[in-house]
């Protein structure tokens, strides 16, 4: 175990994707030098290239993360609200006084019929 609870596995996959990061760094490196005739252009030209896809990365990922975002109401009651005792010091948990789990929503409106119909339901 290392320093902050890491594992030699980590520690390997973190240097390889290092290694493989810096292939395509210089893979970039070796095709704009290999298209520009100066090797200082050439140079310029692919810190600006790997600048503009960390940019990019950056910028896409935010705009993606605003798009997926949404609200998911799982196990929460609907309709009713569900009424627990106050819990004391030392006190074993109760069951709750009124369980109020319903099934609604697209799987709902379109259940299948039979003996195994409300098995992703419960309450």
């Amino acid at each position: 175990m290392f320093q902050g609870g890491l594992t030699p596995g980590h520690v390997v996959v973190s240097l390889l994707m290092l290694a493989v990061e810096l292939a395509v760094v210089c893979g970039i490196g070796v095709g704009i030098s290999a298209l520009a005739g100066r090797p200082l252009f050439s140079i310029v030209v692919t810190y600006l290239v790997v600048a503009a896809l960390v940019v990019g990365s950056l910028i896409s990922f935010g705009l993606g993360s605003q798009l997926a975002q949404g609200t998911v109401l799982a196990n929460s009651p609907v309709g009713r609200g569900v009424l627990y005792a106050p819990v004391q010091p030392n006190q074993q948990p109760t069951e709750p006084a009124q369980p109020a789990y319903t099934c609604e929503g697209p799987w709902w409106s379109t259940r299948p019929s039979g003996p195994n119909a409300l098995r992703g339901c419960s309450r």
